[in-house]
């Protein structure tokens, strides 16, 4: 959460005002509580809202890994102190492990789709104008894709979609590391997260990976396949290896048909583009 506008504020305000009043009429329930003038919570309210502050700086663009670009705002950090609040509000809450602490420079989003893959500091809206418009062109018709490949390589992006949150989750792993709106970056289970991000509806999206053969034979030639294979990119398969010992009699799409000579261990990698790709693959 960012600032309480006015009508927040009211809402805080006649909850305090609400409870004072409940406590001053049962004193066979709160006892001879001592409640302060609602003033006072008023006081209490501003003063909080005026410590923690940050302000916009900019919008910039980050890019898919299919060179789509996606809209990032920049902003100011907190001061040390807010940091350490926001920190240890979560720490104090949740069981979880303390990667970074507080900022409002990223959020899960960025954190989870952009920063994972080298991107620019900003943090990123899924909306802007439709539903996850910004953030859907990461798994639309780019690397990404659900469900999740079986022979998916490293990490795991996990999208709680009634939840508007992004994690990452390392390959083999049953924890994930997300970033939780301007609070910190943390390590925790799939459901140890605040309720609003609704951890009971997860959508996992994976890199695509190298389907084929790890063991040959001799003089045999075997085929290799990217998994899900993408209609709408091409590839560009290669072997890492100088000594002539294989040869890539044919490749078609998402499929290589590769032979080998001699024996040992081959580094098989496929450079995939679309029509955004306009400086490589990946």
């Amino acid at each position: 959460m960012r600032q309480l506008d006015e009508a927040g504020k009211e809402s805080l305000i006649t909850l305090f005002e609400k409870k004072r009043k409940e406590k001053l009429n049962n004193p066979e329930i709160y006892g001879n509580y001592s409640t302060e003038n609602i003033s006072g919570y008023i006081k209490k309210i501003l003063i909080i809202q005026e410590a923690v502050k940050y302000y916009f700086l900019g919008t910039i663009y980050v890019y898919t890994p299919f060179r789509k670009s996606v809209t990032g705002d920049t902003y100011t950090d907190f001061t040390s102190t807010e940091k350490y609040y926001a920190t240890k509000n979560v720490l104090d809450n949740y069981n979880v492990v303390l990667l970074d602490s507080a900022t409002p420079k990223y959020n899960c989003h960025s954190y989870a789709w952009n920063l994972s893959n080298g991107g620019d500091t900003c943090w990123i809206e899924a909306t802007i104008q439709t539903l996850n418009d910004n953030l859907s062109k990461y798994w639309t018709n780019d690397l990404y894709s659900t469900p999740k490949p079986n022979n998916s390589y490293g990490y795991t992006r996990v999208f709680y979609y009634n939840g508007d949150h992004s994690a990452l989750s390392p390959y083999a792993s049953y924890q994930y590391t997300s970033k939780w709106g301007s609070g910190p970056l943390v390590r925790h289970s799939p459901t140890e997260v605040p309720s609003e991000y609704d951890p009971s509806h997860r959508t996992y999206y994976g890199n695509p990976g190298i389907n084929g053969e790890e063991y040959i034979i001799l003089g045999n030639t075997y085929a290799y396949m990217v998994l899900p294979n993408m209609n709408y990119a091409t590839y560009s398969w290669r072997i890492e290896e100088d000594d002539d010992r294989y040869s890539i009699v044919s490749q078609s799409g998402n499929t290589a048909y590769i032979l080998f000579t001699r024996g040992g261990t081959f580094p098989i990698y496929c450079d995939i583009y679309n029509s955004y790709s306009l400086n490589g693959g990946y």
